[in-house]
């Protein structure tokens, strides 16, 4: 799970461009022939910008798939991109049941964490290798190491070999989210990537809430062990339809086999990713020892916060300094629509990520559900979040405008995490379903939007890095929401502890795991135990409101109302040579260069 873009020139530069162009209007006339014919070839490598607002017909190209070989990538994409994501999720349920059986309840958050990590770490070099090497392998490699990963955890005989395996998923998942969206943009016409990355936004919400309902069925069922297992299959589908049916489109093959093997390894970045895989870490190592095992002011607590802010600090002066070849390329956060939706999804996911979190401690822990139940719970989310997700990209692929379904999305989200923390030990489910319907609809406004404004500002050159970039700031969160929030949760659960039971040590409680106090405990000593984790769960939602009460300000950010410059690629000019984009256009004008 890390986390536009413009031509390699700003838009400045482009409306300066236009100017000293002006006197090869005549030589551009004679190949307008030649530019309208391949217009939408073009403009369908850039994304959502539709052959409408480029000025181009709407016929499909012969390099196009059709049919029921669309269809067959289509469905091998949502295969991979179903099992990708909810591998973010379906680990929320089971995560009591693992810790009860590993006694492991310290490493809850690495369950999350590590894979939340791979997935931000690799985000730009899953990026650089669909820009670099063919399109097909590289997808393909992608979903080889999720499935080895999903084997390791599957087969785990422990809480660090789970981890392990947790980690491997994440390096896959990471090329996996990146690769659907980029293939996305290439494999129809323009006017329909909105449809196909709705469709996909609808798969990933799908996925993302319906991730606790099917890790509770396995876990209650079988074994938590199928919420691993079940990739392999579903997994290998998905594989089998790539490799037979997808090809690597030619507008995606800009830069394949235009560098050495040692320029395109030095274009990844080894040392900012060292930097930034540390920097994590050591924030999570902080959040896991911090008041629990270790005290906060530790030297090895303290330790551990320092090297995350040094090297932190260290990782944006390597971003800064390496350009291009940089992990996140700054040039491409020139663009106000980009920088603003990765300020946004960042603060958002991060609440998100603690809510999916915390919320089965709740149903499970407090409520006394089982793993099962507690995924049946959020059934509503699932029916509203996909709903709305896919309405809104194609809605703001409509009106190519972004800024009132960020605000909106903000705003619901931040009021739904406000009423969740009104539950109480008893709370019915009318709240809950009505709370979870209101969070439907604020995350569906928010969740897939920057992946469509991504898609819809980039150019051919950028549109792989540009979403590697965006989707680590969408799930790099992961790291930051689940170890913060669960550090606030544990601190307060231990604090609780010994006021409303005194005579059991956190570690008791913490070996029974949160459905493991069902069974070992009754009367007074469970209800306070409840009412401690109650307490816990109370304060990592205020954690949680407070990300999302920053991402209503990045939602404000945008110029009003958030409308979208659409940038064509780079092209081959009349005379063969590379060239600037042709046109810039946007809803309002048109500039001929």
């Amino acid at each position: 799970m890390g986390i536009t873009a413009e031509s390699p020139d700003s838009l400045e530069g482009l409306q300066t461009a236009s100017q000293d162009s002006a006197a090869a209007v005549t030589e551009k006339q004679v190949a307008a022939a030649d530019l309208e014919k391949d217009q939408e070839s073009q403009y369908g490598g850039g994304g959502a910008a539709g052959p409408a607002a480029a000025g181009a017909p709407d016929d499909v190209p012969t390099d196009y798939p059709t049919g029921w070989r669309l269809n067959v990538i289509i469905l091998g994409l949502i295969l991979a991109f179903f099992l990708s994501a909810l591998d973010m999720s379906i680990i929320r349920t089971a995560a009591p049941s693992i810790t009860t059986e590993f006694h492991s309840v310290a490493d809850v958050g690495w369950y999350g964490s590590s894979f939340a990590i791979t997935l931000a770490a690799f985000q730009s070099h899953w990026g650089k290798a669909y820009l670099y090497f063919p399109l097909k392998w590289s997808f393909l490699s992608s979903i080889f190491v999720f499935e080895v990963g999903s084997l390791v955890c599957g087969v785990a005989p422990s809480s660090a070999a789970l981890i392990v395996g947790r980690a491997v998923q994440g390096a896959g998942a990471a090329g996996i989210t990146g690769g659907c969206y980029t293939i996305a943009s290439f494999i129809v016409p323009p006017a329909r990537v909105p449809a196909i990355t709705g469709l996909l936004g609808s798969v990933f919400t799908l996925a993302s809430v319906a991730g606790p309902l099917l890790g509770g069925v396995f876990t209650s069922s079988v074994s938590w062990r199928w919420c691993f297992y079940i990739n392999l299959p579903i997994g290998g589908v998905a594989f089998a339809a790539l490799v037979f049916f997808f090809h690597t489109p030619e507008q995606s093959k800009t830069m394949v086999g235009k560098l050495s093997w040692r320029q395109m390894l030095e274009q990844f970045d080894p040392i900012g990713t060292t930097l930034l895989i540390s920097s994590l870490v050591c924030f999570v190592l902080a959040m896991q020892w911090g008041g629990i095992s270790k005290a906060w002011g530790s030297a090895d607590v303290v330790g551990v916060l320092v090297g995350w802010f040094v090297m932190s600090v260290a990782f944006a002066v390597n971003e800064w300094f390496q350009g291009d070849k940089a992990f996140i390329v700054y040039r491409l956060l020139r663009n106000r629509d980009i920088a603003v939706c990765c300020g946004f999804i960042f603060f958002m996911m991060c609440g998100n990520q603690a809510l999916y979190y915390n919320l089965p401690v709740y149903f499970q822990a407090i409520g006394g559900d089982s793993a099962m139940a507690s995924g049946l719970k959020f059934i509503p989310t699932i029916l509203c979040t996909s709903t709305v997700t896919f309405l809104t990209v194609v809605l703001i692929g409509k009106y190519n405008l972004y800024q009132p379904f960020l605000i909106a999305g903000a705003v619901l989200q931040t009021l739904r995490v406000g009423l969740y923390y009104l539950f109480d030990l008893d709370t019915g489910l009318g709240p809950i379903i009505g709370y979870q319907i209101i969070y439907g609809i604020g995350s569906g406004l928010g969740i897939q939007t920057a992946i469509a404004v991504g898609q819809t500002v980039s150019t051919v050159e950028d549109i792989s890095m540009t979403l590697a970039t965006i989707i680590f700031f969408q799930f790099g969160t992961g790291a930051y929401g689940v170890s913060s929030t669960n550090s606030v949760l544990d601190n307060i659960l231990v604090q609780k502890l010994d006021v409303y039971v005194p005579q059991l040590t956190h570690a008791e409680v913490f070996t029974a795991g949160a459905t493991g106090i069902q069974d070992q405990y009754s009367g007074a000593t469970l209800l306070g135990i409840r009412m401690a984790f109650l307490e816990g769960v109370r304060a990592s939602m205020v954690l949680a409101c407070a990300f999302l009460g920053v991402s209503i300000f990045w939602s404000l950010a945008p110029k009003w109302p958030g409308r979208m410059e659409r940038l064509a690629s780079r092209r081959k000019g009349p005379g063969g040579q590379e060239g600037e984009s042709s046109e810039m256009s946007t809803s309002d004008e048109k500039v001929n260069l």
